[in-house]
This record gives structure tokens, sequence and C-alpha cells, in this order.
């Protein structure tokens, strides 16, 4: 987001086979994760808000208010998801 890349989304096989029996696709995933999650203002440092995103997303960024939030991404397409496999270890 402060970068200019869009975030990544991982997800475990079980997570994306539990969105998929929902009858979530993807693009549903990144539509709802577009919608509903903000980055709080206050959660940023000062030179970050003021170099980055004030500059970079001006339209996104509508209030110094420290409770308001900004959108993850741009825009839904922004969102970039994975599934990914490895091995589990256990003790």
């Amino acid at each position: 987001m402060q970068l200019g890349g869009g975030p990544l989304i991982i997800f475990c096989p079980e997570h994306a086979q539990i969105l998929a029996d929902g009858g979530f696709s993807k693009d549903d995933v990144r539509q709802f994760l577009y919608e509903t999650s903000r980055v709080k203002v206050s959660d940023f440092p000062p030179e970050t808000l003021n170099g980055m995103v004030r500059h970079r997303r001006p339209r996104k960024f509508t209030s110094d208010h420290p409770d308001s939030g900004i959108p993850l991404a741009d825009s839904p397409e922004e969102i970039r998801i994975l599934v990914a496999v490895g091995r589990v270890r256990t003790r």
C-alpha cells in the first residue's frame, strides 16, 4: 500500500476451500476486502502519512482524523490472492 504495490493476501488451502465451499470466488473475496478493510490513519507514522499516503492516494485520503480509515487498495483488482501450500511441521 505504501510503496505502490497492491496487497497480497495468502490463504492456506483449508481456508481457501472454506471460502470456495461458501460460494465465494477470488473476485468476491477481493471485493469484500476492498469494501471492508481499512488502515487507520493513526497506524501510519507521520512521515509515511505525509510523504507517501497523502501524495500517492489523495482520492482515498479524505480525513486527518486518527480513527478514519484508508482503503487497503485503490481498487479490488489491486488485491492479489494466493493459496500457499507448504509442509506442516508438528512436534
